[in-house]
């Protein structure tokens, strides 16, 4: 994973660091990924990619299924937010 760290840092986080302090660069900054990364140390990155790769099974879901499973689960007024995943929120009826 350290490799990788070491790659996605040079070709990602850095360029962003470099770009979001220029004023024309900002808007290009600003679409760059692992940009989150830029104001973290080094590790959390190589932490991060441990975490992805080193789990044995991993089961993503779209905005819609987040979305059925909280109403499925009672849930009115649900609202799902991307952000690095998806963020749920919904209301309990009263009983």
């Amino acid at each position: 994973c350290y490799p990788l760290a070491v790659a996605l840092q040079v070709g990602a986080v850095v360029p962003y660091r470099v770009l979001r302090r220029r004023p024309r660069g900002r808007r290009l900054a600003s679409a760059m990924p692992l940009k989150t990364y830029a104001d973290y140390p080094f590790d959390v990155l190589v932490n991060d990619q441990f975490d992805r790769f080193s789990a044995p099974l991993e089961r993503r879901y779209t905005a819609g299924e987040v979305r059925d499973a909280m109403t499925s689960a009672g849930l009115s007024d649900v609202v799902v937010l991307p952000n690095h995943g998806w963020v749920a929120d919904g209301r309990r009826s009263p009983a």
